[in-house]
């Protein structure tokens, strides 16, 4: 984030996984979640500003606020996920629907069906479009007036 800091999961107890940030200029490890928290490789990252990284795994989407470090569930989602709008919004999909969150604490979450399990994940900047890839295709939705259609 910013080129000051790295996050990376770290393996734990009984096959767990903690997530922890690594300072890039001192090596210095913090704990952000412990092994309470099964994250799946590859579904983690960083807002544009850096004041917040959604984490996805078996038990959801958490959004964690760096500045705090208190973590919130976002959404009942285990794949990969992108930011957009500055960090407003987080896409998520994975095996189930594409799901667009409000980082600000907004309840609302917009829900898509998608064809098959999402590999991949990315939002234009201003979250208008998102890219959703599969085994074998992309898939573009478009967020016009905050909700996701197809």
């Amino acid at each position: 984030v910013g080129g000051t800091r790295a996050f990376v999961g770290v393996p734990g107890s009984a096959g767990g996984s903690s997530l922890v940030s690594v300072d890039v200029a001192s090596d210095a490890l913090t704990p952000l979640l412990d092994d309470a928290f099964f994250f799946t490789p590859g579904a983690l990252v960083a807002s544009p500003d850096g004041s917040t990284v959604a984490v996805a795994g078996a038990s959801g989407l958490l959004l964690l606020d760096l500045a705090s470090g208190q973590a919130r569930s976002a959404a009942a989602s285990f794949g990969p996920s992108a930011f957009a709008d500055g960090g407003r919004w987080v896409f998520s999909a994975g095996a189930g629907p594409l799901f667009a969150v409000a980082v600000d604490g907004h309840v609302a979450q917009v829900r898509i069906p998608l064809r098959a399990p999402a590999n991949a994940i990315a939002a234009a900047p201003d979250g208008e479009l998102v890219v959703v890839g599969d085994d074998t295709s992309l898939h573009v939705y478009c967020m016009p007036e905050s909700s996701l259609h197809p």
